[in-house]
């Protein structure tokens, strides 16, 4: 094989995996970019005892 047709190949070799690790970058950007822009889930609400009366602070009747 001639000098210049190694080269060639090599050159062709270089952009195909050049090619690969941005499309393999780019997805996985694209999924974290995806993950990022979806709002997060509860922290996990605790129930509340319908016995209990709610705090002072959140009742709206000033005259207690």
């Amino acid at each position: 094989m001639t000098e210049a047709g190694g080269r060639r190949r090599r050159l062709r070799r270089w952009v195909v995996v050049t090619w690969a690790v941005a499309v393999a970058v780019g997805g996985g950007v694209t999924l974290w970019l995806q993950d990022s822009a979806e709002p997060q889930g509860p922290y996990g609400r605790q129930e509340q005892d319908p016995s209990q009366s709610p705090a002072p602070l959140l009742w709206l009747d000033e005259s207690r």
